[in-house]
């Protein structure tokens, strides 16, 4: 029963499709002969260059209804990546790029930026954008399908050029409906994450928070509140990891609440190792070792990169992102000068989705301004108690 709730759209359209076939030779005795001469009727190569043709144009009207759904809602978009193409934003101008890395995507992604979330009304706002970004795309393309397939179908099964056509638009409908149905601990296809995006408040917050232009403090008292009753979840990591990228590149205030979250990731070894496990990984134990560096805790922050470091030989990480995490670590602890490696874009790889990410301008621009390094914290400064709200 799980199964077929699960799925219950793709047997659905298997159903039409199968029905569909049935009830054809009602209009004469010979269709299916017809249909499948039509189908036999064009050579073997034109078929392929319409299966490859077809896949990037059905992909790339997937995306753009992401992207348009976002402009209709009142926001702009940074980026657009289709296959191996990327359509970026810089300067105000759309420019084109090509990365044959996110052929690893297998697809398409829009990148929305939804400004600054400072209220309720805010939240809602780009809530609702989302989830009908994720709705909008997947059922355009599903819609689109069948209704090309059928009508073709019924009423030009005799253009063989046609029947091909509808045929391997139809089978990539198909596709992505099942492809918008998964899940990983990384990615959500898109009717998983409408749904969760729905009915989820925690899981609707983290997502805009990826596509904000900047943390304000509705934001930041939201974490908090979180924080408070939750510090060693995966989405606790998440949080503590963004409050301490503010701390350590752009502050120079002593900051209590946050030195009282992280005191056990400092200074107890498990709490540190769980860290490199969970899904914020690599990018959230490189913070914990350069906050103990800034505050002053040189010595447990250099056992720390030790510990990393282990973990990164024994992993089975790509090397790109194995050795761009050691030079960019060494390089902020002042152990080595790896500059210029670590600013060369094509080399930029934090965590396991750098494929994606290294396509973005906002996250290349943010990740070259980390690698400028941070400064130590004056023997005397001001400590602020962000124990309360601002």
């Amino acid at each position: 029963m799980r199964f077929l709730k699960k799925y219950r759209v793709i047997l659905f359209l298997i159903t039409m499709f199968i029905l569909g076939f049935l009830t054809m030779p009602l209009f004469h005795g010979g269709y299916f002969g017809v249909v499948l001469r039509s189908y036999t009727g064009i050579a073997w190569y034109y078929h392929l260059l319409l299966f490859i043709g077809l896949f990037l144009l059905t992909l790339a009207l997937h995306e753009v209804a992401h992207f348009v759904s976002f402009l209709m809602s009142g926001y702009e978009n940074e980026a657009l990546i289709i296959l191996f193409f990327v359509f970026y934003k810089k300067d105000g101008k759309w420019r084109v790029g090509i990365n044959f890395r996110l052929l690893l995507l297998m697809g398409g992604l829009v990148f929305p930026n939804l400004g600054t979330i400072e209220s309720d009304e805010d939240f809602v706002k780009a809530r609702d954008a989302m989830r009908k970004s994720l709705l909008v795309a997947p059922m355009f393309t599903l819609i689109s399908g069948v209704l090309i397939f059928f009508v073709t179908m019924i009423f030009f099964y005799h253009v063989s050029w046609l029947v091909v056509i509808s045929l391997y638009t139809f089978i990539f409908s198909l596709l992505y409906t099942f492809v918008s149905y998964q899940e990983n601990n990384q990615m959500f296809g898109d009717f998983k994450a409408y749904q969760r995006v729905k009915v989820d408040d925690a899981f609707a917050f983290k997502v805009i928070l990826q596509y904000t232009s900047e943390y304000s403090d509705y934001q930041i008292n939201f974490i908090r509140d979180y924080l408070d009753k939750e510090l060693y979840s995966d989405d606790a990591m998440i949080y503590l990891h963004l409050l301490l990228d503010r701390f350590i590149f752009n502050s120079d205030t002593f900051d209590f609440y946050l030195f009282e979250k992280m005191t056990s990731y400092i200074h107890e070894d498990f709490r540190f190792i769980n860290a490199l496990h969970s899904n914020a990984g690599l990018e959230f134990a490189q913070m914990i070792i350069f906050y103990a560096d800034k505050i002053g805790y040189r010595d447990r922050a250099l056992i720390l990169k030790e510990k990393l470091f282990h973990h990164l030989d024994i992993s089975k990480y790509r090397e790109i992102i194995k050795t761009y995490i050691k030079k960019q670590t060494n390089h902020l602890l002042n152990l080595e000068d790896n500059s210029a490696y670590i600013n060369d874009v094509k080399n930029i790889a934090s965590n396991p989705l750098y494929f994606i990410i290294s396509s973005i301008p906002s996250f290349v621009s943010a990740e070259l301004e980390r690698n400028e390094g941070y400064g130590k914290l004056p023997l005397e400064c001001e400590i602020e108690d962000l124990t309360k709200s601002p």
